[in-house]
């Protein structure tokens, strides 16, 4: 959970990855971790011997900026740990917010080949079920 400005609309970033970053075993091999809205990622070993290539977790990995629906989604997101399996239900969306009396507009990444800033999705949850709770 944020507590900078962003946080009135987007409280929380989620690091997701899926097809074999999801699998447990991917771990020895690299550690994630997110700091100021960013995710990152570093082999801990020889890249060369990793399972996985960068361009596979650029393309099943994603830092998403959760805005969500209800205050129950926000609840479960807060109960949300390393390696949880999630389902989320809703859109992508673009935010406009005013910020020092000017309007700031956030897009959200439509693309899993890109990187950097601006690679973010932005996701409006209607729906999460995470450790066996739905969440609406």
């Amino acid at each position: 959970l944020y507590d900078d400005w962003q946080a009135d609309f987007v409280p929380i970033d989620l690091a997701l990855g899926w097809g074999e970053i999801g699998e447990i075993r991917i771990d020895k091999w690299i550690d994630w971790w997110q700091s100021d809205r960013w995710y990152h990622y570093r082999f801990r070993r020889r890249l060369w011997k990793a399972p996985l290539s960068q361009d596979y977790i650029r393309e099943y990995s994603a830092n998403v900026h959760v805005v969500p629906a209800t205050a129950k989604v926000a609840a479960g997101l807060q109960h949300l740990g390393n390696n949880d399996l999630v389902f989320m239900e809703g859109m992508l969306v673009d935010v406009e917010v005013q910020k020092d009396h000017e309007i700031q507009k956030y897009f959200t990444s439509l693309t899993r080949t890109d990187e950097g800033d601006g690679s973010c999705e932005i996701m409006y949850v209607e729906r999460l079920v995470a450790k066996g709770i739905e969440y609406r």
